[in-house]
């Protein structure tokens, strides 16, 4: 087995729905273990705003992306650093090859925020 992380950082200044983070179509069968994913504000606010909504999604049959963790991130007063998600997926989640994995977000306002997630485990 080899060990295998998929990373993204991105950058929105819109407040579309679902745009994406990071996208993985899986080449060989693979075991996630850990998945993050978190959101802040690119400057420094001292207003307390939400940041907006992050989701974790898989597409295991080609009929279409469900989501499968949802997390909404607020910035608080005299703060630019929301935080970060952890989930730890004890011995795993596994996705089997060509199942879509991915991590979207949708930010509440136009103000640039930066989302990132990762995806961490093993490779068969």
């Amino acid at each position: 087995m080899a060990a295998v992380m998929d990373y993204n950082v991105y950058v929105s200044t819109t407040a579309s729905a679902d745009l994406v983070v990071l996208s993985v179509t899986l080449a060989s069968a693979t075991t996630y273990l850990i998945m993050t994913i978190g959101g802040a504000f690119t400057t420094y606010s001292a207003t307390e705003a939400g940041v907006g909504v992050a989701k974790i999604q898989a597409d295991l049959t080609g009929g279409g992306f469900v989501t499968k963790f949802e997390q909404r991130y607020q910035n608080t007063d005299l703060d630019n650093n929301c935080g970060c998600t952890v989930l730890p997926l004890g011995i795993g989640l596994d996705f089997a090859v060509g199942d879509d994995v991915r991590a979207v977000e949708t930010a509440t306002s136009t103000t640039s925020t930066r989302w990132n997630a990762s995806f961490w485990g093993t490779k068969v």
